[in-house]
């Protein structure tokens, strides 16, 4: 007999990353689930119902809602059904589901003809999901779910009877009565869904996930395109201005290739070093520029982590402990490029238990060989940006000016560098106009670092889909290689892994998984390596190779690994103990992403 699995709408959506809804979307999504409801009681005909299904969710979505043949109603883009809706009447008790645990009923019968007719008869490739529904029950089912009736050879050929007049009875109510009487009895597969209930008293956590599983990043799988970074145009252009930098179109010409150069803002930190040494060229200055501004947005996202996990108690990058650039000097590398061994007493004592970074960025570079260092320069008075964040801060409201080193660690510190279960919450992202994440980082660094070669950073949608579209397809292909499978997805895979014994045959799988080879095909500041290591991760995770989440959920967004424990966003802490859960967590990824980036991953940006 079929079986089914139950999944929560917030589960269902973490497989397609989508972006966390504001407060006040949800709080408008409300406000249009309360007038359609009242709207689709207010008249019993299945007809009528349906009419109001499609208002509302071309209303929130701005969908293209139309009947699809004998299919009540179809999503469509671009003249092409990609979802498929079966709607029942709510006074319809004896064609809808009975029971939330149980969709057998014949709305599911017509929905698998109307998807093989869809597959088979229409060769129609771009269904992404399949719903039952009456205006206050959804169950929603993914296309790729609905494969096991494809591949099916009894259902094969009841739709054969069916639709290619190839038996003796092609009526469709035949169709309905044998598909039912053999997923009753003889059909041995689990196909999985999500279920919700419409009413006027959700929470908003609830709310949330419901108004993101009917959007189009989840019913549509359109990817969410936005990156963090093109939220935070201010950061890049307030750091720009710190730096001494500014942006200025080639030839002085609208719609040029852009430049960036030194401005003429006197105390920033083109300037700071022009005044130290006032020999250097632009070259050389932009050279010194973006080095020590790539250790120290590093250096922030560090102390954000190391702060996090409470592995130090308070933020290192401050004047308290870095009164000026020699200070800062000193932690460069006396500190982060020293073992802790190796350190001398006093950088110990002001340092306390920052880590040793095995990192070529702490490094010195020619020109610091030749005594250009950052520790001579001088920390003046730089007047704030016109448009600066920190006027948000009542300490900075009535204040013209900062101290160079004063003004750059409180600009950092007024984004926030990692996610944490602060950031997310009840499903909804809180701060992310602050956040800066590593996609914003890699924008940065690739707009300083690259502006002359021309090269451009890739958002992470398109670094995320090239490496989950290709990267799966490797997977599959390499597991069918090596155990002689024939399994078209990561879900058949798995089942197959399943059914050979995971406990026994677990090393066996992982080793194969570290097999695959990817060579970095250079999109832009190594992102692709960064999607790659993540993706892989992913596939561990999905094909359960990851034993220290196996209560947990994992998900990627925005470059960022998302795992929730028991619903909470899991936050890596200083342990207790070594058995501690978020350290066993830690400890196993850990050791994966070495073993992933040592064995798999191939590019200059390792």
């Amino acid at each position: 007999m079929i079986s089914f699995k139950q999944i929560t709408p917030k589960d269902f959506n973490k497989s397609y990353n989508p972006k966390i809804p504001k407060a006040d979307e949800i709080k408008s999504f409300k406000k249009e689930v309360d007038i359609f409801l009242s709207k689709a009681q207010s008249q019993k005909e299945e007809e009528f119902q349906k009419n109001e299904i499609n208002k509302f969710l071309a209303k929130v979505y701005n969908y293209d809602c139309n009947t699809k043949g004998k299919v009540d109603s179809a999503i469509y883009v671009e003249d092409k059904a990609q979802v498929l809706i079966e709607v029942k009447s709510l006074n319809n008790n004896l064609e809808f589901p009975k029971s939330q645990d149980n969709p057998l009923s014949k709305a599911l019968y017509e929905s698998i003809l109307y998807f093989l007719r869809e597959h088979e008869g229409e060769n129609n490739n771009s269904i992404k999901h399949i719903i039952l529904c009456n205006p206050c029950e959804f169950y929603i089912f993914k296309a790729d779910a609905f494969r096991i009736f494809l591949k099916d050879k009894e259902i094969e050929n009841f739709y054969k009877n069916c639709d290619k007049n190839k038996g003796v009875d092609t009526s469709t109510n035949t169709f309905y009565k044998g598909l039912e009487s053999y997923l009753k009895t003889n059909f041995d597969k689990t196909l999985e869904y999500t279920y919700f209930r419409l009413d006027s008293n959700l929470s908003e956590e609830a709310l949330s996930a419901i108004y993101t599983l009917l959007s189009p990043q989840v019913l549509l799988d359109q990817k969410n395109i936005i990156d963090a970074n093109t939220l935070n145009k201010g950061f890049y252009e307030e750091l720009l201005y710190i730096l001494g930098l500014q942006e200025v179109s080639e030839n002085g010409k609208s719609g040029g290739k852009i430049l960036i150069t030194p401005s003429t803002t006197k105390n920033t930190l083109s300037d700071a070093i022009r005044q130290t040494y006032p020999k250097l060229d632009d070259e050389a200055i932009f050279t010194l520029i973006t080095t020590w501004n790539n250790r120290l947005l590093f250096l922030r996202l560090l102390e954000s982590m190391l702060l996090s996990c409470n592995h130090i108690q308070k933020p290192f990058l401050s004047t308290q402990k870095i009164a000026n650039f020699s200070h800062l000097s000193r932690l460069f590398f006396g500190v982060l490029a020293k073992k802790q061994e190796n350190r001398n007493e006093e950088d110990i004592k002001l340092f306390g238990s920052i880590p040793y970074l095995n990192s070529s960025l702490f490094d010195r570079i020619p020109l610091e060989y030749e005594g250009k260092e950052i520790g001579l320069l001088a920390s003046n008075q730089l007047t704030i940006f016109p448009r600066s964040i920190l006027k948000k801060d009542e300490r900075f409201k009535n204040k013209d000016s900062l101290f160079l080193l004063d003004y750059l660690f409180e600009f950092l510190h007024a984004y926030d560098f990692t996610t944490t279960a602060k950031d997310i919450q009840d499903d909804t992202k809180q701060n992310y106009d602050l956040l800066i994440n590593s996609a914003v980082l890699g924008l940065v660094f690739e707009k300083l670092n690259g502006y002359k070669e021309g090269s451009f950073y890739t958002p992470s949608f398109i670094t995320s889909y090239m490496c989950k579209e290709s990267i799966t397809q490797a997977v599959i292909e390499k597991f069918n290689s090596t155990f002689g499978w024939e399994c078209d997805t990561l879900e058949e895979l798995q089942d197959e892994m399943l059914a050979k014994g995971y406990a026994k045959n677990k090393e066996s799988y992982l080793a194969t998984l570290l097999s695959i080879r990817i060579c970095d095909p250079a999109v832009g500041s190594g992102h692709f390596l960064v999607s790659a290591l993540n993706e892989m991760i992913k596939i561990c995770y999905d094909l359960r190779l990851i034993k220290s989440l196996t209560e947990s959920s994992l998900s990627l967004d925005n470059d960022e690994i998302l795992i929730y424990t028991q619903g909470k966003i899991h936050q890596y802490i200083k342990p207790t103990s070594q058995q501690q859960q978020t350290h066993q967590i830690q400890v196993e990824l850990f050791h994966l992403k070495k073993s992933i980036i040592e064995n798999c991953l191939f590019g200059v940006d390792i």
